[in-house]
């Protein structure tokens, strides 16, 4: 049986030894902290950066009470006496409070900016300077609340006693999260340019205990550490984040897209930084297909960019309690296709409160001759990653057996983060202890070699699925080594088989000139859209869908229907007749309808475009 463990209050003070080494840190910290905790505890107006689009942007977000009135200056000067004003973006947040939202544009590298956000203290912040060379600190799970002895019964009955052990382990576990932050941006020499969570931010769910504010003090806790005045923190939705909508409230994300968002909490983002993309996956949402298509959409607008960088919570190649979970292991042979496909080259995970270091695998296995530790060039694989806790707040046992995709984990029950280094091309990532600042693995470099020529090692642009026409489909392709486009016709040629009817089509790309190999890239070719000729509700409780049959044979039609026009909680019919009733739905409630055909081939469903959405109200 794994190992949960938690550290009430009793034994917090105990747990803060590792802080009297560390610079900054005097004696007197953990008292001093209590002291400020009184005034942060029901402070929900803290200030959450995180990264703009790219580096010339910067991104803000916080709470202000209904009716105040609310601004944002910046500037260069301390004083702000070249304040300029920033259109702020509201909308709801809890109870009593408006969720702020602004976006500076226009950043120059190697500058300092003041900024005030309502009548707050002036904050600062310096953008990077150096083009491709950047740092950032990668942590994960926080999961600020998590050492709370008292859990809430299965009603969802809220007690005195909970909410008394919430307040303390909240307190505990954001001075460890303080400490942490402090000893990484130290092992940076304070020159990260901003921290990168995999995920669980705060402890406390919303829907079990109905009640989405209770994690309001776990937030105040999350963001009261003063460095996330000075760096953007980039936050990953995690299984404790999901319900409830405060994540959306708290963190103005760039290029949120609605692909992968639940009903609670938004979709996946990306933002760029020197000549990296990252992609920033909410995998509480299980619908890989919507992940795929937004990283493929990211790449297309990003080509560019040399490193591809995917985060999302779960821990698909972990060691510890989750990673033997089914559920993981689905989401790991569900996504796996779309990451290799798409030529990502490091997954960075939580969720397992453990360290664990995959080896390069490609179809979930060892990539043949490519060393584990050191230095690597051109790997033909994928780095995995899982962080351990960076508060201390929740540990993991790691599992009896090693898994074969382990080159290294690491479990001590010691907060750990760790530093990575990105270069136009060069990935290094170096992992430490939290109290010690000592490495708890080697570091691990991953080099790409720009002078190599060849095509395998190039990136070609995802092929976006093209509808049947009854003609060969060869669509255009972009190939780029190392963020350089190649010349179609002077450095490779393509051919395309099996790109006339509905299924898997293949281009092959052959270097030439100077120019060798070749890479093997697959696209989908599915039916044409449907077009609805009418959807009515003649009866009560039902709805009675009418289309055009295929002008080819399929294997049926889909009919997709929900109480919203986003489909959130969807449900789903399947019928090889172009007429389908709808039935037992709510009386004079509306239904939002689309249809789409599909057809199987060699095991696997290609589904077409939806029609048009239809909008119906049931009969009374």
């Amino acid at each position: 049986m794994q190992k949960h463990k938690t550290y009430p209050a009793a034994v917090a003070a105990a747990m803060i030894f590792f802080l009297l080494s560390e610079p900054g840190f005097a004696s007197d910290s953990w008292e001093n902290w209590k002291k400020e905790w009184k005034t942060i505890q029901s402070d929900w107006t803290l200030v959450a950066m995180t990264p703009g689009c790219d580096e010339s942007q910067m991104n803000f977000a916080w709470y202000s009470k209904k009716g105040a009135d609310v601004s944002f200056r910046f500037g260069q000067k301390r004083d702000l006496s070249d304040g300029r004003s920033v259109k702020i973006r509201q909308s709801k947040a809890q109870r009593g409070y408006r969720s702020n939202q602004v976006t500076l544009t226009g950043l120059k590298p190697g500058s300092t900016y003041y900024y005030q956000a309502d009548k707050k203290e002036i904050r600062s912040f310096r953008t990077n300077e150096s083009g491709d060379d950047f740092s950032f600190i990668y942590v994960g799970d926080p999961q600020i609340g998590s050492s709370n002895p008292v859990r809430a019964t299965e009603n969802g009955d809220i007690t005195e006693k909970f909410l008394s052990a919430q307040n303390d382990a909240v307190r505990n576990d954001a001075f460890h999260w303080n400490a942490s932050l402090e000893s990484a941006y130290q092992k940076s020499d304070r020159k990260a340019d901003f921290i990168l969570s995999a995920g669980d931010q705060i402890q406390t769910k919303a829907q079990k205990l109905k009640d989405e504010t209770l994690s309001e003090i776990e937030y105040a806790g999350f963001l009261s550490p003063d460095l996330l005045g000075s760096i953007p923190l980039a936050p990953t939705v995690g299984s404790h984040d999901d319900d409830n909508p405060n994540f959306d409230y708290h963190f103005h994300v760039p290029n949120q897209s609605k692909l992968g968002e639940n009903e609670f909490v938004g979709g996946d983002y990306w933002f760029t930084y020197g000549n990296a993309l990252f992609l920033m996956l909410n995998t509480q949402d299980n619908n890989t297909a919507e992940h795929r298509e937004f990283i493929e959409d990211a790449i297309r607008k990003n080509p560019e960019c040399v490193w591809r960088i995917v985060t999302l919570h779960q821990d698909i190649y972990g060691s510890a309690k989750h990673s033997i979970e089914e559920k993981i292991k689905e989401l790991r042979y569900q996504l796996l296709p779309y990451l290799e496909e798409n030529d990502i080259d490091v997954v960075l995970t939580g969720h397992d409160h453990s360290y664990t270091r995959s080896v390069f695998l490609k179809g979930d296995r060892k990539t043949d001759d490519v060393p584990v530790s050191g230095k690597v060039t051109n790997p033909d694989g994928i780095l995995y990653m899982t962080a351990s806790s960076s508060s201390g707040s929740k540990y993991y046992e790691l599992t009896p057996q090693t898994q074969p995709y382990v080159a290294a984990r690491w479990q001590r029950e010691v907060p750990t983060y760790s530093i990575v280094n990105v270069t136009k091309n060069k990935f290094r990532i170096t992992t430490y202890r939290a109290d010690n600042g000592k490495r708890i693995d080697d570091p691990l470099t991953i080099l790409k070699n720009t002078d190599d020529k060849n095509i395998a090692k190039t990136s070609v642009n995802p092929i976006e699925a093209t509808a049947y026409t009854g003609k060969e489909i060869s669509p255009a392709i972009t190939v780029r080594l190392n963020g350089t486009a190649l010349k179609m016709g002077t450095d490779y040629t393509v051919s395309f088989s099996d790109n006339t009817e509905i299924g898997a089509a293949t281009a092959t790309i052959t270097g030439i000139g100077s120019y060798s190999g070749t890479k093997t890239v697959s696209f989908s070719i599915v039916p044409p859209q449907i077009k609805v000729t009418s959807a009515r509700s003649n009866k009560k409780k039902s709805i009675t869908v009418t289309y055009r049959q295929a002008q080819i044979p399929l294997s049926g039609y889909q009919i997709v229907y929900a109480r919203n026009s986003r489909f959130w909680d969807a449900k789903k019919e399947k019928t090889q007749k172009t007429t389908c009733r709808l039935k037992s739905l709510k009386k004079g409630k509306t239904y939002y309808i689309k249809v789409r055909g599909y057809k199987d081939v060699s095991g696997r469903t290609y589904y077409g475009e939806y029609s048009k959405i239809y909008k119906v109200k049931v009969k009374k």
